[in-house]
């Protein structure tokens, strides 16, 4: 069976090789576009906060006012929604479908993200108020966020390449998608000194 496969991909890329089918990704009518839908929705992953939050979280909770320990604990409730909240993916990605996960999960990634970022202005004299209502709305971020646009980029961008094209166009999709984790990794805490908490995460909601 998979010779058969391979013997079949053989016949479709012909003669190309790899340099030639990467600029083909933005040639080629029909493949230009799913590169462009690719980076779209790879991109809008990083766009949508979800590494900064990964990436920084016991520094968010800290800032929020949590103790060391607090902060290493929502931090874990964090990964554990993140983690438990993926699964209703696998049941829903093929018969609910990818756009309509994407267009039902983001603007509630939208206004729980802007939510949190507004917790902030809670009165310190309120420390747990400050703490639990911060956490309550990231989790509920994270629980929209692992659904839909944590696992449709990958699905999307490994399905909308013909098959010619899929193992370049999935390398660029993919390499999209770290390039701009580490950007957006690297400029949070210049973002965050400049804009405070609630302007960083209403900048990415």
């Amino acid at each position: 069976m998979v010779h058969f496969q391979v013997a079949e991909e053989n016949k479709i890329i012909g003669r190309n090789n790899y340099l030639t089918r990467f600029i083909e990704l933005f040639t080629n009518k029909r493949i230009r576009r799913a590169t462009l839908a690719s980076w779209v929705v790879m991109i809008g992953q990083q766009m949508c906060g979800i590494n900064i939050i990964a990436f920084y979280s016991s520094s968010v909770f800290s800032n929020a006012g949590a103790t060391n320990f607090q902060a290493l604990l929502a931090s874990l409730g964090f990964g554990a929604v993140n983690f438990i909240f993926a699964f209703p993916a696998v049941w829903t990605i093929d018969t609910f479908g990818r756009r309509n996960l994407l267009l039902f999960t983001f603007p509630n990634m939208a206004w729980t993200l802007l939510a949190a970022g507004f917790a902030f202005n809670i009165p310190d004299s309120m420390p747990s108020a400050h703490v639990g209502v911060i956490a309550a709305f990231i989790f509920l971020f994270a629980a929209f966020y692992s659904p839909g646009e944590g696992p449709v980029p990958f699905t999307y961008s490994a399905e909308v390449f013909p098959l010619s094209h899929r193992e370049v166009g999935m390398a660029f999709a993919v390499a999209t998608n770290l390039f701009w984790a580490a950007v957006l990794g690297l400029t949070w805490p210049k973002i965050y000194d400049a804009m405070g908490s609630t302007g960083a995460f209403g900048f990415y909601a």
